[in-house]
């Protein structure tokens, strides 16, 4: 027998049910949806990733044919029937997408705001995701937590403890995501940052990409609209995370240069690399701030 579960994290307290079914009941086999793991004995976790996004240098017609652009045009048909996709309009298509993170729920949220915005116009407005897509049909037949990304991704946190909430909340200053070193740091829980990643982690509310010199654990760029919009609602909070912000790289890029000037390390040079993007965050917010010699200090040590 085969029961299929959907949408189980709304019923994560189940999964030990679950799991004594399973052991009275050897035959049956569970297929179960959710945002995060359910932790039964057994459990095989497959990941299922975000819709697959145009490469920049596809032809039109090959963008086109990327599941995510194709979602995108047949709901945006589907609210208006005249819409039509031209070969100048792909490469905003794609990038609508990209800046969705190919998430299904974003697309389909998006999509019918053609109806009222042209494609560019759209896409520029997407710099704040979280404010933007909600669904609203007044007869939706569509769950409350599927009608807007905030109310999708409040549902994802409330299970959330409240360290877990703060971290995740934290985590939304970093650009281009962070190391393990840079989490400790900036989330100011030390050890305790790991036991919070899991659990971000099993929520999928941040994932670990290894493509860098060492592992960095990211948000994807809907998630971390949201969580940076519930940080900035905490001042307290947010001021303490983009001062820890601040001086992390600081004193990264001092050490660097510090100890590259006794020896040579491509590793020094790699880490300094990766943590670029970070470095132009916290220039840009010491100009914003008309902090002038610290600005100047921070380029000075990263020459």
């Amino acid at each position: 027998m085969l029961l299929v579960l959907d949408n189980m994290e709304q019923l994560v307290e189940a999964a030990a049910d679950i799991g004594r079914l399973l052991a009275l009941a050897p035959p049956v086999t569970v297929l179960a949806t959710s945002r995060e793991a359910l932790g039964v004995s057994g459990e095989q976790l497959v990941a299922v990733p975000p819709l697959v996004l145009p490469d920049r240098d596809d032809e039109p017609e090959v963008a086109l044919a990327r599941p995510a652009v194709r979602l995108f045009v047949d709901r945006a048909r589907a609210a208006d029937p005249g819409f039509q996709v031209t070969d100048q309009d792909v490469g905003v298509v794609s990038d609508i997408c990209r800046r969705l993170d190919g998430l299904p729920l974003t697309i389909e949220l998006a999509a019918p705001l053609t109806t009222t915005l042209t494609l560019r116009a759209l896409l520029e407005r997407l710099d704040r995701p979280v404010a933007l897509l909600v669904d609203h049909r007044r007869g939706s037949d569509q769950p409350g937590r599927h009608r807007s990304l905030r109310g999708a991704l409040g549902s994802s946190v409330d299970g959330l403890t409240p360290v877990q909430r703060r971290a995740f909340e934290q985590l939304s200053v970093f650009v281009s995501g962070a190391s393990l070193d840079a989490v400790e740091a900036v989330t100011g829980l030390g050890a305790g940052a790991v036991d919070a990643l899991v659990s971000l982690r099993e929520r999928n509310l941040v994932y670990r990409s290894d493509d860098r010199t060492a592992p960095r654990f990211r948000q994807l760029e809907t998630v971390r609209d949201y969580a940076a919009e519930q940080l900035a609602a905490d001042p307290a909070s947010f001021a303490t995370t983009v001062e820890r912000h601040t001086s992390y790289v600081r004193l990264l890029a001092e050490r660097v240069s510090r100890e590259a000037r006794s020896r040579t390390s491509s590793d020094l040079i790699g880490l300094l690399r990766d943590e670029q993007d970070e470095v132009r965050s916290v220039l840009a917010r010491l100009a914003d701030r008309g902090d002038g010699p610290g600005a100047l200090r921070l380029v000075t040590v990263c020459l």
